[in-house]
C-alpha cells in the first residue's frame, strides 16, 4: 500500500521514504502492537533525539529568558516528554543497531539458537558425507 506519491523533486520523496519507520513505530506503539527490528531502533532514535531537544531548550532558556516567553506552548509540550532510560537501554540491549533480537535477549533464546547452530552443522555433515561418500 503506497501512503503518498513521489513525484515532482526526488529529495523529497526520499525524505519521506525515510521517516517511514518513524511513521510506523509510532502507530504501533500507540494500537499497542509488535514491531519489526527497523521500527524498534527508529522508535529509540526518536526517544533520544527528544530527550536531545530538551536538553537543548534547556540551554537555550538559560542563554536567552525571552526566548521561553516566545515559544511557550511549543516549550511546554517538549519539557513535558518523560524518556525512561531504563527501556531504552535495555532495547538497546536486547535490539542490535540493524533491527536484529541480540542472544542476550534472554537465556531461552539463546539456548535455542546453540540448539540451532548444532542442528544446522549436523544436517550440513550429514549432507557432505551424502556428497563425499555416495551409497551404492
Amino acid at each position: 500500500m503506497r501512503l503518498f506519491r513521489c513525484t515532482g523533486i526526488g529529495a523529497l520523496c526520499g525524505i519521506l521514504a525515510g521517516l517511514m519507520p518513524y511513521w510506523s513505530a509510532i502507530k504501533h506503539a500507540q494500537m499497542d502492537l509488535p514491531m519489526y527490528g527497523k521500527e524498534v531502533i527508529a522508535l529509540v532514535a526518536l526517544l533520544e533525539f527528544s530527550e536531545n531537544l530538551q536538553l537543548s531548550v534547556r540551554a537555550s532558556i538559560k542563554e536567552d529568558s525571552d526566548w521561553y516567553s516566545r515559544f511557550m506552548p511549543l516549550i511546554e509540550e517538549v519539557l513535558e516528554f518523560q524518556v525512561n532510560q531504563p527501556h531504552v537501554k535495555l532495547i538497546q540491549h536486547t535490539v542490535d543497531e540493524d533491527g536484529l533480537v541480540n542472544d542476550t535477549a534472554s537465556p531461552l533464546l539463546k539456548q535455542t539458537r546453540v540448539q540451532i547452530r548444532l542442528l544446522e552443522k549436523e544436517v550440513f555433515g550429514s549432507f557432505l558425507t551424502c556428497i563425499c561418500c555416495p551409497c551404492d
